[in-house]
């Protein structure tokens, strides 16, 4: 007769916690270097967060992990409200990017830091 299987407990649970504590880590790392990116003086013409040096002071980031799920969201606080129209322009006014820049111009780095250990 062959021998019993070993028994394996899963804790499918504790797993998962794991898991989003190590992503929101990683996620934490990306938004504070995307934003840091963003805030980053461009030549000009090549996209950033315009209005000056104060403008810039108001790109921000924050994590939240709700339900297993990570997010980050990058962009500019309340006191910076017109960057919105610097990022995608206006009837009146060229769009000059500051935010997407920042992500597509540095998705391997992006990508390195989401999947670092």
């Amino acid at each position: 007769m062959p021998a019993a299987a070993p028994k394996v407990d899963w804790h499918a649970e504790a797993w998962m916690a794991a898991l989003v504590a190590k992503l929101a880590v990683n996620m934490e790392a990306v938004g504070a270097y995307v934003a840091a990116e963003a805030r980053a003086p461009r030549a000009p013409g090549t996209g950033h967060a315009g209005g000056g040096a104060h403008a810039a002071d108001t790109i921000t980031h924050k994590v939240s992990a709700e339900r297993g799920a990570v997010t980050v969201r990058v962009g500019a606080t309340n006191a910076g409200w017109y960057l919105s129209f610097h990022e995608t322009g206006t009837s009146k006014m060229a769009a000059s990017p500051w935010l997407r820049p920042a992500i597509f111009g540095n998705s391997a780095k992006i990508l390195e830091l989401l999947t670092r250990g």
